[in-house]
């Protein structure tokens, strides 16, 4: 586990809770489309500069065409029709019911990683699938009320 991988994967979080919140208030009678172009053009901007931190480069001069189809599919189906779903989750449900539904996205990711490349799955991964789905559960519980106080 790195540092750069606990920074990441923070600011990606940290991120995703600002654009919930921003998404739900700008949302009504604006399209979807353009705040998805906002978000994809700042997060960019974002990636572009910790790239070229961490030592990186920006070209694309090597990248053959095999990397432009996968970078086409990985930007149309998990990238823009997620996000697409996600708002339309956001604009039903609310941006708290749709956050805690979103934490359920690594559970999904280690279910399909483990058929499509045969990775086995550790126990860590269980067990943080397991805390995934207790967080999602005693999120969604409703408080239940004392209904005898005299008895206490």
């Amino acid at each position: 586990m790195s540092a750069t991988g606990i920074a990441l994967g923070s600011g990606q979080r940290s991120a995703t809770a600002v654009f919930n919140m921003l998404s739900h208030r700008w949302l009504p009678g604006r399209s979807r489309i353009v705040l998805m172009a906002y978000t994809f053009g700042i997060a960019s901007v974002g990636i572009g500069i910790i790239t070229l931190v961490s030592g990186g480069t920006l070209s694309q001069a090597s990248w053959g065409s095999e990397v432009w189809i996968l970078l086409g599919a990985i930007v149309l189906f998990p990238t823009f029709l997620a996000v697409v779903l996600y708002l339309r989750g956001v604009q039903h449900l609310g941006p708290s019911q749709a956050s805690i539904l979103s934490t359920f996205e690594p559970i999904f990711t280690i279910a399909l990683a483990a058929p499509c490349w045969a990775s086995g799955l550790h126990w860590c991964s269980g067990l943080g699938a397991l805390l995934v789905v207790a967080g999602v559960i005693a999120a969604e519980r409703e408080a239940r009320p004392v209904d005898n106080l005299a008895a206490i």
